[in-house]
């Protein structure tokens, strides 16, 4: 009997979760992630609301945050956090829009300009999106050093991948 109710609240707490992202402006209905987990959804915007300047949008099926930060130096980054449809179970991909510092000769970047943080057999599904955007300003803060220093080392732990 018990598990025949089990359902309905869940069922209850996802329409409320949907219609809070509703209120936020995002489509409640179709093939996006934050429909599928809409409490994570809520949670993921929680945090980074709580503990960054970033803002989020949608662009397409997309969910992206974007957050200027800077650096000891005064270098400012303009970071940019990307879910698609296949979140949490990819990692977003990041990516620096603009910078004060010319990245182009910067270590740990993909072909298509997108950060590499971490191997990528290191990312789980339980990793949020606040913890990607702190790696992300780490390899800002990296990246800058890496740049200043004439021994062209990189200032962190390094794994071959």
């Amino acid at each position: 009997m018990l598990d025949m109710f089990g359902d309905l609240f869940v069922d209850k707490e996802k329409e409320k979760c949907l219609q809070v992202l509703g209120e936020y402006g995002l489509p409640t209905a179709g093939y996006y992630w934050w429909v599928s987990y809409p409490k994570r959804a809520i949670d993921e915007i929680y945090r980074m609301h709580e503990n960054t300047n970033a803002v989020f949008f949608r662009e397409e099926r997309k969910l992206i945050w974007e957050e200027v930060i800077t650096n000891e130096f005064d270098s400012r980054f303009l970071i940019a956090i990307e879910t698609d449809s296949t979140f949490p179970f990819t990692q977003p991909s990041v990516y620096v829009k603009e910078s004060d510092v010319d990245l182009k000769d910067a270590k740990h970047k993909y072909d298509n300009g997108s950060l590499c943080l971490f191997t990528p057999s290191a990312y789980s599904s339980k990793m949020t999106i606040l913890q990607i955007r702190n790696l992300a300003c780490a390899w800002c803060f990296c990246a800058d050093i890496y740049l200043r220093t004439d021994k062209k080392e990189w200032p962190a732990a390094e794994a071959g991948h």
